[in-house]
């Protein structure tokens, strides 16, 4: 790590590491600023986020099962960010498995299933507990759940869910040439009790620093502490939504955005690591957060438009099973049997039937030729999730 680089504030927490790695230093980062923020270069990327999130939040007002805190999105949040650290999915993949509870899924499917029931059961805990949810032992209990899909981590690092006990760097081939170095293990705590404390808001910052400029702060500050052996990247992110439901406004996610501009992710993460200039980063956050607005309202019409349309293809018995599913697809867009009977209380052969009459008309497609255990998916659907604003034209 090239100390030069570092911001004189930085320079003064350098401390050197434990052995074997005595020969250099971490920075042990300072707690998360309460203070107001320059929005600088990042005002109007910044001032266009904050318009985007209250159309999100009159979104979902209209709406309690809106689209925005779809299962679908959770999941394709899951899919995303643990895209970025390596970890390959896809969204109908992650879907089937938890439909089939597949035993021969992959180890990144069950990765990325853990990533998107953790993100679940975080958001449930936030919306009743609020600030409140934030404590070192929620942040513990979800790296457990995310990192517990790996079957090699614990033979590397010990039990997912613990502080670090070893020494990390961040890029880099060894410790004298990364960008940069966490602090000592030994830190760890006292940081992340540091960030928790700014998680609650505790601080001012609440009245100094807008949701998006906060976000920035904290998804710094828990990269730069790294707490963790592995896994910290998808950890940082999930907190993202979940800032945001503790203040009160819709949780939207991220991660497809991040990972479509991962080059200017870390260098504005760099820049705020590095020389404690968080404006790249806002502006980074908050053109995710316009994309992913801009993607929802254009993926709700394009739903919306397909209810009709399917409507049109065929008229189903009022009350029946197949025209009761309609209005389950877009949260269920890859359902079996026991799927349909669950969310409509039906019988198996009423089931049966549903899924018969929908793969007739082209609204289910069934994908494994098989006369039982079989897997349905609304294509059309998953289409409009995987290219919200529609097809490319040539």
């Amino acid at each position: 790590m090239d100390r030069r680089l570092l911001a004189p504030a930085l320079r003064d927490r350098l401390k050197r590491l434990p052995p074997p790695h005595d020969a250099h230093y971490g920075v042990v980062p300072l707690p998360p600023t309460q203070e107001p923020i320059a929005i600088g270069t990042a005002e109007p990327d910044h001032r266009r986020a904050v318009e985007a999130l209250g159309r999100a939040n009159a979104l979902a007002a209209q709406h309690p099962f809106h689209f925005l805190l779809s299962r679908v999105l959770v999941r394709q949040e899951a899919v995303a960010s643990s895209e970025i650290e390596g970890t390959h999915s896809t969204l109908d993949a992650l879907l089937e498995v938890e439909e089939t509870d597949d035993e021969d899924a992959t180890d990144a499917e069950k990765q990325v299933r853990d990533y998107a029931v953790a993100l679940e059961a975080a958001l449930r805990d936030v919306e009743s507990s609020g600030y409140d949810a934030f404590t070192i032992h929620t942040i513990e209990q979800l790296h457990q759940s995310l990192m517990r899909g790996d079957s090699s981590f614990e033979s590397r690092h010990g039990p997912p869910g613990r502080f670090r006990r070893k020494q990390v760097r961040i890029g880099g081939r060894d410790f004298g040439s990364s960008i940069f170095n966490p602090p000592p293990y030994a830190d760890v705590l006292q940081c992340m009790t540091d960030h928790i404390a700014y998680l609650r808001s505790e601080g001012m910052q609440h009245m100094h620093q807008s949701i998006i400029a906060q976000m920035a702060v904290a998804h710094s500050h828990f990269e730069a502490v790294h707490p963790f052996p592995d896994g910290n990247g998808r950890v940082g992110r999930l907190l993202l939504p979940l800032m945001l439901r503790a203040a009160g406004h819709t949780p939207l996610y991220l991660a497809p955005y991040i990972s479509a501009f991962k080059t200017d992710y870390y260098e504005a993460l760099k820049a705020s690591q590095q020389r404690l200039d968080h404006q790249p980063l806002i502006a980074h956050l908050s053109r995710a957060m316009i994309s992913t607005v801009e993607d929802a309202e254009m993926a709700v019409r394009r739903l919306d438009d397909l209810r009709l349309e399917w409507v049109r293809r065929k008229k189903f018995r009022q009350k029946s099973a197949a025209q009761r599913m309609l209005a389950e697809l877009a949260w269920h867009p890859v359902v079996t049997t026991r799927t349909v009977e669950r969310l409509l209380n039906a019988s198996p052969a009423a089931a049966r039937t549903a899924l018969n009459q929908l793969a007739e008309v082209g609204i289910l497609t069934e994908r494994t030729g098989k006369l039982r255990y079989r897997v349905f998916q609304a294509r059309e659907v998953l289409e409009i999730y995987n290219n919200p604003s529609g097809p490319t034209e040539e």
